[in-house]
């Protein structure tokens, strides 16, 4: 009877860890949740471009390595501009104001999407944990790439005068050859994203 209840309890476990599991890279998503538009709307960025691959940049005002990465990002929107890729630049900050981050669109010279995420729903979705950290979902929904955009930081406050890794680059030049990127998930350096304050 003891036996029993341990092969139970530990069925539960397994169930419970698939189902937890269900936001991992290389998972597909039936339904996603809203994120705002500098308007307020809500909108399901996977949907706005079902045709294409989405890239979604977790950056912050505040976070210097995330701006630091701008003319990486725009280097990289406009390489893929012609292959069905759309990137999206995502405010984690519940603090932020929408004001801040205009200044910040014209202060960088920053032309994409925009979607803030104060309740951090798609920061638990994705499992990001710094800015800047990027997210890939494929057409099919799937998140198929997590990480840095390269290896330039090596840790916080250390960086080498070049990266050698170009990390974001590389995943997007193997979707668009059709294929899955290898390595799917990267450590990303930047600034931590805060809890939500109880």
């Amino acid at each position: 009877m003891l036996e029993r209840s341990k092969q139970l309890l530990y069925g539960l476990f397994v169930v419970s860890a698939t189902l937890l599991a269900g936001c991992v890279v290389g998972t597909g998503l039936d339904s996603t949740p809203m994120a705002l538009n500098l308007a307020g709307e809500r909108i399901d960025p996977l949907q706005e471009s079902p045709a294409a691959t989405t890239v979604l940049v977790f950056v912050r005002t505040d976070c210097p390595i995330s701006n630091r990465y701008v003319p990486q990002i725009k280097r990289l929107g406009q390489k893929f501009s012609d292959h069905a890729v759309k990137f999206y630049l995502v405010y984690p900050n519940p603090d932020v104001t929408v004001g801040q981050i205009k200044d910040h669109q014209d202060e960088y010279g920053l032309q994409y999407a925009v979607l803030r995420d104060p309740q951090h729903v798609w920061v638990d979705m994705t499992g990001v944990t710094v800015t800047p950290e990027v997210v890939i979902f494929d057409v099919k929904r799937q998140m198929v790439y997590r990480g840095r955009i390269d290896n330039r930081h090596v840790d916080f406050g250390v960086t080498r005068a070049f990266a050698t890794q170009h990390d974001l680059e590389r995943a997007l030049e193997t979707i668009v050859a059709g294929k899955k990127p290898k390595p799917a998930t990267t450590t990303a350096v930047g600034c931590f994203i805060l809890d939500l304050k109880s």
